[in-house]
């Protein structure tokens, strides 16, 4: 099993609240890493790596569902450019640096 890193925590957290704060950190991690491992089982395609691609599908459905179709956007709601996404990530990243 891999060791779970700790992050330093953006907010003080009341004794009685620690707790959970402490099991909603380690269940956070723990989706992480066995998103990762199912992505290694499906990359390395091993036996049942459709299970995995299923797990994936269903649980991270916003990263891995299958796309199909096209759907309309209005020219209002167009999702923004990769260049308008990296300027407001550099963006978001100088403005944490700086508080």
């Amino acid at each position: 099993m891999r060791p779970l890193r700790r992050r330093p925590r953006t907010r003080r957290v009341a004794d009685d609240e620690a707790a959970f704060a402490d099991f909603y950190e380690r269940v956070t991690i723990a989706e992480g890493l066995a998103e990762v491992d199912a992505v290694a089982a499906v990359r390395e395609a091993d036996r049942g790596w459709r299970a995995h691609m299923t797990y994936l599908e269903r649980r991270f459905a916003d990263r891995w569902r299958q796309q199909s179709g096209f759907r309309h956007v209005k020219s209002e709601e167009r999702p923004e450019s990769l260049e308008q996404a990296l300027d407001r990530i550099k963006r978001e990243q100088g403005e944490r640096d700086a508080a």
